[in-house]
């Protein structure tokens, strides 16, 4: 089960989604999302809906990945 809030800039320094979108292999559909939320084209909750949609299949273990680099980040 995934559970996704947007949290990036406050509880963390790095834009996690972003780097969660890199694991993934679709960081610039996450941007294309993020850009039309930007211009008022669709809502956030459409926007976090969609992003988290192309997370789907991230193993644990990759996104424990990139908590672990946001941890080294802060160092």
């Amino acid at each position: 089960m995934l559970i996704a809030f947007d949290f990036d800039g406050t509880l963390s320094d790095s834009e996690m989604t972003v780097l969660l979108g890199e694991q993934c292999g679709v960081a610039d559909e996450m941007e294309a999302i993020t850009e039309r939320a930007m211009n008022d084209e669709i809502d956030y909750a459409t926007s976090l809906r969609e992003r988290a949609a192309l997370l789907d299949g991230l193993s644990e273990d990759a996104a424990a990945g990139v908590s672990d680099l946001d941890a080294a980040l802060l160092v």
